[in-house]
């Protein structure tokens, strides 16, 4: 029994189904809700789907095996209360599956702090809340919160959980943008020194962990 957690119009869930799991997702848009809704009963897939909140799971204690939420909590307001809810829905010995952005990655520090603020002089322009919010794309004009980790961090969120594992993942050589030089760098750089630095400095903190 699987519980995704912003599970927009189910992509990830219905992988999960066709992999032969019980799926329920929940979502704050109820858009999302209908569209993950109408794949499942298209492609015939069994799934419930809900419009609720992290931060307030509608479930009994310990009703899953596994929470998933890919892209998700960090735009959430209080991502310790959503991390205490998955932890109390989850059944003893169940797996918490997270990703969350890196505070600690070649895109954050270099590209968002170095190059955008401090070079190109947007320090003072734009806060580093506003910048952030622009990473997410959204129709309405409206600002998402999103909220960096550093490794350090993700593991005292996850504080409760045994066996907490933290592997940093995503980077690509479009990420590594040195003025003046870029084709340079780009040609310079081998796939294989780009997957060992994305090991250590790519975007995406990939969390694993055990009630």
């Amino acid at each position: 029994k699987i519980l995704e957690v912003g599970c927009g119009v189910g992509m990830d869930s219905a992988s999960f189904a066709k992999a032969g799991a019980i799926v329920t997702g929940i979502d704050l848009t109820p858009r999302s809700i209908e569209l993950a809704t109408k794949q499942f009963e298209i492609y015939g897939l069994k799934g419930e789907f809900f419009v609720a909140d992290a931060e307030n799971l509608p479930f009994p204690e310990e009703s899953f095996d596994i929470v998933y939420s890919f892209g998700v909590l960090h735009h959430t307001p209080n991502i310790r209360k959503a991390i205490d809810e998955i932890y109390r829905v989850l059944k003893p010995g169940g797996q918490v599956l997270i990703m969350l952005y890196n505070k600690d990655s070649v895109f954050f520090l270099w590209d968002i702090v170095f190059l955008e603020r401090i070079i190109h002089g947007n320090l003072l322009r734009e806060s580093i809340e506003d910048r952030l919010s622009r990473i997410e794309y959204t129709t309405s004009g409206a600002k998402p919160l999103v909220r960096v980790y550093t490794r350090k961090e993700a593991r005292k969120l996850f504080c409760k959980f045994r066996n907490v594992n933290v592997k940093v993942f995503q980077l690509k050589k479009d990420d590594i943008s040195i003025p003046f030089i870029e084709k340079l760098v780009k040609q310079a750089i081998s796939d294989k020194l780009v997957y060992s630095l994305s090991r250590h400095l790519g975007w995406n903190l990939f969390i694993r962990g055990t009630k």
